[in-house]
């Protein structure tokens, strides 16, 4: 429910659930489950923008799930990636990804593996990596393709459009935007251009003008999957 509330952008009741969540583990001296909440309540942190609040609860989490559960132990170094990007700290992202990634390969967990690969792909964009992150998100992408993650899948495409605003490729980066608005909106997501999107259609219009990278985003959106 905590996880659930904060996707709804509900910091309060996120919190709320989270901690009755630990509270709850704790009391019945369940290590495993407490470590998974405890990675949660320092996710709704990063939310938040209190990265401090956010490192302890990792910490936290770490401690209590290094000895019982390989998975959540990944789940929290690629926690820690995440608040690493929210400090701008690539270098350490980068080897918190790659770290969580290696376990996740050792446990096949696909769709953990897909999440993985986007944060390098998104690190190597930035970077100016555009090999790497090619790489990373087409192995990402065909996994969430491959479990049937239409939300990965979405977010892949939005990865691969500003990869190639990047490379200066402003008609497959309207296409590719078109298509990753056309895959949210068809899993019920309110519809409208999310910021990457925003971002990258700026730069197809400043390149293509309005009216052609409108019509090449509409095309995007007829695309099949």
């Amino acid at each position: 429910l905590g996880q659930a509330a904060l996707r709804a952008g509900r910091f309060a009741d996120a919190v709320r659930q989270v901690e009755a969540a630990i509270e709850a583990a704790q009391v019945a001296g369940n290590d495993w489950e407490a470590g998974l909440a405890l990675a949660a309540k320092a996710a709704v942190a990063v939310r938040q923008g209190m990265l401090k609040s956010a490192q302890r609860a990792y910490e936290q989490a770490l401690e209590v799930l290094a000895d019982n559960n390989r998975w959540g132990v990944a789940q929290v170094e690629y926690g820690l990636g995440t608040l690493a990007r929210a400090r701008e700290d690539s270098t350490l992202a980068l080897r918190y990804y790659q770290d969580a990634m290696a376990i996740f390969r050792e446990l096949d967990a696909w769709p953990e593996i897909a999440r993985c690969q986007a944060g390098i792909g998104w690190i190597a964009i930035t970077g100016g990596d555009f090999a790497l992150a090619a790489d990373s998100l087409a192995e990402g992408l065909g996994l969430n393709q491959s479990c049937g993650q239409r939300l990965g899948m979405a977010r892949g495409l939005e990865a691969f459009a500003a990869l190639a605003a990047a490379r200066k490729q402003p008609e497959r980066a309207a296409r590719l935007a078109g298509a990753a608005c056309q895959l949210r909106e068809s899993l019920g997501q309110s519809p409208g251009i999310g910021p990457r999107i925003e971002n990258v259609l700026e730069l197809a219009r400043e390149q293509l003008g309005e009216s052609l990278a409108a019509a090449l985003f509409a095309e995007g959106r007829e695309l099949t999957t």
